[in-house]
């Protein structure tokens, strides 16, 4: 019986330890995301920002029509190159 409850303790000595490490990794993955999903979002907009301020540039020297197809043109290239890349790294 002995055996047993110095087990036990042991046991719980255990899972409190793993506990604290496991609450300081979950924190900091948390704090992480948040920070990329942040950054994602300010990326996301300044990207958007780019390619509006490329077409403002282009309409004032072509028609707006042409100018959308351009910008739509690019900005279509640069996001299937960036796919390509990323399905290379798999």
């Amino acid at each position: 019986m002995e055996i047993l409850a110095r087990l036990l303790i042991a046991a719980a000595d255990f899972l409190e330890a793993e506990g604290r490490t496991a609450k300081i990794g979950v924190v900091s993955l948390v704090s992480v995301l948040g920070l990329m999903l942040i950054a994602g979002g300010l990326m996301i907009t300044g990207a958007v920002l780019i390619i509006w301020g490329l077409f403002l540039l282009l309409a004032w020297a072509l028609n707006p029509a042409v100018a959308g197809l351009i910008v739509g043109a690019v900005a279509f290239i640069l996001g299937f190159a960036v796919l390509m890349v990323a399905r290379q790294r798999r």
